[in-house]
């Protein structure tokens, strides 16, 4: 029941982040709330993820906390106390559930990497939607404290959670549609047929 009822706050969480983030109505010209503007991280592929805990980085240590987007050495969009976690704790077994639990942790990341405009907050809030849709087509219940985990280790300071807060601001006001019943070549971004288990 428990299970349950985690399942049903993270789905409750992602429909307030994607229906009702604020009191005031969304902006057009949103300003980037980071000042670090990240080269375009490596694209996540299927030989990595299959061979994740090998070439995971090292554990980041204290200084993670201290910048508002962490360390990400290896450049993958995912912060390195996140991706150690995801090999090492939430997903050791299983490559696609890996995968879809890397993915979301890049949409969660770039709310902290700020944004500049409405469209870049529409395409974050996309890519987030698709990592959900694809967790819930895929996935048990059981693995949804998984998200929940990563989600709190992702805005776990008072300046994460701010930059989350504003994220949610420039989502109000604006109606998104699910993506239940899309096929899986346009929810993952990588192939769960090219990863093993």
């Amino acid at each position: 029941m428990k299970m349950l009822f985690d399942c049903l706050a993270v789905m409750a969480l992602s429909l307030t982040l994607a229906a009702c983030g604020g009191s005031g109505g969304a902006s057009e010209t949103t300003q980037p709330k980071s000042e670090y503007q990240p080269s375009t991280p490596k694209p996540l592929s299927a030989d990595y993820v299959i061979n994740m805990a090998a070439q995971l980085p090292p554990e980041p240590g204290e200084g993670n906390d201290l910048t508002l987007i962490g360390i990400d050495a290896n450049n993958n969009g995912v912060r390195d106390d996140i991706e150690r976690w995801i090999a090492l704790e939430g997903a050791p077994e299983s490559s696609k559930l890996r995968a879809i639990l890397l993915q979301g942790a890049q949409a969660d990341q770039r709310i902290l990497y700020g944004f500049q405009s409405q469209a870049d907050v529409d395409e974050i809030r996309q890519d987030s939607a698709r990592a959900v849709a694809a967790m819930a087509k895929h996935y048990s219940t059981e693995n949804w404290q998984k998200v929940k985990e990563i989600y709190l280790k992702t805005f776990n300071t008072y300046e994460r959670l701010s930059m989350l807060k504003e994220y949610e601001k420039a989502l109000s006001a604006r109606v998104y549609s699910t993506l239940g019943g899309k096929p899986d070549s346009e929810l993952f971004d990588i192939d769960p047929a090219s990863l093993p288990d």
